[in-house]
């Protein structure tokens, strides 16, 4: 089997069977699976066991374990959302810090947590399969701009916030006239400057502490996907103003970002008050205070949808925010 043909089934039974589109980390690993002398047979079985797939599956009345959502009833998070500029100085250089070492060690392996993108285990097929996913991400967007009538991208500026190595950034400088990616990593930086050297039309610029002061680069389309959670909650909230706050009249913005999980909380003290700094951390900011920036930044929300970019079904919930200026 070829890693096209690989690639094409493992798509197919994402759709067949949980009814979505592969997340890059599922299809890498699923496709590895293939390649590796796993039969189709053996893939199609650990789908229909799967706990998302007996989840959509079972009536509203199944028993709460097996369900795929979060109930609705459950317990609120506490978390805290606001801090002083001193704190989001501090809050912002400890990512800094663990993202330049995790572009460093991991460059691959940081932007998607497949084990084929671990250094040891790189290949031409995996790294093909990492700059593929990008390019099927920007059809993605294109499809959801064009269904709330944001057309002619070659005449719009986009800016990205979370580039990392270039995956998204380069398949969105064919559509969009310009493209300004912003990523806190240095060492990812560089390597998504040497692997789009070939297009004029992107920007790359570092995130540092002042941030928040000088905002990011004004622009008709904002983007950010599995880059919001690895930062701290008042540092999502200042990310969201500052996104908003970039958007032209009748711009558009879509991000991701964790909104619950049942065994999560947040208190600025004791996170600053941990030495452990150098690890991919997992954040979560209520929904609630997503919807309340939006209204603050007098944006309209188009939409919100649950989203499969993170694990734990039935623990955790991601969404998709769309909106517009």
């Amino acid at each position: 089997m070829t890693p096209e043909t690989a690639d094409e089934v493992v798509n197919l039974l994402y759709r067949a069977i949980l009814r979505r589109t592969a997340d890059p980390a599922g299809r890498a690993n699923f496709t590895t699976l293939l390649l590796k002398g796993g039969s189709i047979a053996d893939l199609v079985r650990i789908f229909i066991e799967s706990p998302e797939y007996c989840g959509k599956s079972l009536s509203p009345h199944a028993p709460t374990p097996l369900r795929p959502f979060v109930p609705l009833g459950s317990a609120p998070m506490t978390v805290e959302c606001r801090a002083s500029p001193a704190e989001l100085a501090s809050l912002i250089e400890r990512v800094g810090a663990a993202w330049a070492k995790l572009g460093r060690e991991q460059p691959y392996f940081s932007v998607i947590t497949g084990e084929e993108f671990l250094p040891g285990n790189l290949t031409d097929i995996s790294i093909e399969r990492f700059w593929g996913s990008g390019k099927d991400e920007a059809i993605e967007i294109e499809a959801i701009l064009a269904r709330h009538g944001l057309l002619n991208l070659s005449s719009l500026t986009c800016v990205e916030y979370g580039c990392g190595l270039g995956r998204v950034t380069q398949p969105l400088a064919t559509v969009f006239k310009q493209v300004h990616a912003y990523d806190i990593s240095l060492p990812h930086i560089m390597l998504a400057r040497e692997w789009a050297a070939r297009y004029d039309n992107i920007d790359f610029h570092q995130v540092t502490s002042d941030i928040f002061g000088v905002d990011v680069h004004p622009c008709d389309f904002f983007y950010s996907r599995l880059v919001f959670q690895h930062n701290p909650p008042p540092v999502i909230a200042e990310l969201i103003r500052l996104s908003l706050r970039a958007l032209r009249p009748g711009g558009m913005a879509v991000f991701q970002v964790p909104t619950y999980a049942t065994d999560y909380s947040f208190k600025i003290k004791d996170y600053l008050a941990d030495n452990d700094t150098e690890n991919m951390e997992m954040h979560f900011i209520p929904q609630t205070e997503v919807i309340r920036l939006i209204a603050e930044a007098d944006c309209r929300l188009l939409e919100i949808r649950e989203d499969g970019s993170i694990g734990k079904l039935g623990h955790w919930i991601s969404n998709t925010f769309i909106v517009q200026n």
